[in-house]
């Protein structure tokens, strides 16, 4: 009796087919993590232009500006089941309020999706240049100025006294207490004239030129005022914020914010 061979194409090694079976596994699981991760990402774009559009449509009247939503995390679809994004940033480059040039940019942990984007802690940095502050600080009719240096700001303009005119210069540094900015000067003088030194000896004494700006009436109720920081050119104002949603409006009255007491 001639003995079967079986063929060669059906005898393999079996540490071979368990190979192969293993790559095709793998194969498998890789395309199906790279559709995840896809996936995921095409969720976390959309959810990123709702968040935005939301907020965008949500500002308040005389605020214009292109707001941009980043969603942190992974996974992005586990946050959306979970209805709780864990952190959620929204800014404003360009932002407009009230015909004033500013950026803005905030932080919000804890937002639940559905229940208003409402979060639980909130920080946020406002960034003021200085020809925005220089444009609020200048009157009609004056040629004032408004400089911002390293921790300080210097503020300029005419003067006129019994017929004498001469500049007047407040240097000044910002200091927060209990919710309220206050401009303290450091240095207060008028030159520009010969009489200059009389005048500015006949000025009120310097702490009476201190100006407390409760920021209270121009924020959000449980929006509060946390750091303020000057640089060459910049005003940079922090907020922070517990439960409270990422639309939160300014209000024409009643439920503003109040000072620290």
């Amino acid at each position: 009796m001639t003995p079967v061979v079986e063929s060669e194409r059906t005898m393999e090694p079996g540490p071979k087919r368990g190979f192969r079976s293993w790559v095709t596994v793998a194969l498998w699981l890789l395309g199906g993590l790279i559709l995840l991760v896809g996936l995921d990402v095409g969720v976390r774009l959309v959810a990123q232009d709702r968040i935005a559009h939301h907020v965008q449509e949500t500002l308040p009247p005389g605020v214009e500006g292109e707001v941009e939503a980043r969603v942190h995390g992974f996974s992005t679809l586990w946050q959306l089941a979970m209805g709780r994004a864990s952190h959620v940033t929204v800014s404003a480059d360009e932002l407009t309020a009230y015909g004033l040039k500013l950026a803005a940019s905030v932080d919000a942990y804890g937002v639940h999706i559905f229940d208003g984007m409402r979060t639980e802690t909130l920080t946020g940095t406002l960034n003021v240049p200085e020809a925005t502050l220089e444009g609020v600080a200048a009157l009609p009719g004056t040629d004032a100025s408004l400089t911002l240096g390293d921790d300080e700001l210097s503020y300029t303009s005419k003067v006129s006294f019994l017929g004498l005119t001469g500049t007047l210069t407040v240097d000044a540094q910002l200091r927060l207490v209990d919710g309220e900015v206050v401009i303290d000067p450091t240095k207060v003088e008028v030159s520009g004239t010969a009489f200059g030194q009389a005048l500015t000896q006949a000025l009120p004494d310097i702490d009476e030129f201190a100006v407390p700006i409760c920021t209270a009436d121009y924020l959000p109720a449980g929006l509060h005022v946390s750091e303020l920081r000057i640089a060459e050119g910049m005003l940079t104002v922090g907020v922070e914020a517990k439960n409270i949603a990422l639309s939160a409006e300014i209000p024409d009255s009643g439920e503003f914010s109040t000072c620290r007491d």
